[in-house]
């Protein structure tokens, strides 16, 4: 508030980028010796500046293809690399494997699960958009079990085969 007041308005979602990254720098390795995630920090830079559009725009248009290809590499990075591959030949792993597909699959279908809301027929145009938007999504959740599952095989919950 105090700095942004003294600048013009053509500059000023140049000015808060600048401040946004500055407080980023300073709020990620603050937080991490606080004994919280550093990603704490980066969220409180960025929820800092959540209101302002210009800003918004300006980050979007800089860093959308920036942070593709980071969040890919990542990914790959801290899930990708530890799945032990070796253990792909063992049979109990395929079976697993294959049960954890059905599931997968169990989740897309719930999709259809959606009711129509719409004047359209069922399972079509719009209702069905609404069912594959719905279902899909169930099935990106999984995504996020990679986390726990990395996090189940280190505490020892469960095993490296079944991981696989």
């Amino acid at each position: 508030r105090y700095v942004l007041s003294r600048v013009s308005d053509e500059k000023r979602a140049p000015v808060e980028l600048m401040v946004m990254l500055g407080l980023l720098l300073g709020l990620m390795p603050a937080t991490y010796y606080a004994k919280a995630s550093f990603l704490m920090g980066a969220f409180i830079s960025g929820l800092a500046f959540c209101r302002s559009n210009e800003l918004h725009h300006i980050f979007v248009r800089q860093f959308k293809r920036i942070l593709q290809w980071l969040m890919r590499i990542f990914f790959a990075a801290s899930i990708g690399f530890q799945v032990p591959i070796r253990n792909f030949g063992n049979g109990t792993v395929i079976w697993q494997g294959l049960v954890f597909c059905i599931a997968l699959l169990g989740k897309i279908f719930t999709g259809f699960l959606v009711p129509n809301f719409n004047q359209a027929r069922r399972f079509t145009d719009i209702h069905l958009r609404d069912c594959l938007i719905t279902g899909f999504s169930m099935a990106a959740e999984g995504e996020f079990a990679f986390v726990i599952a990395v996090f189940s095989v280190d505490s020892g919950i469960i095993s490296v085969d079944l991981y696989a």
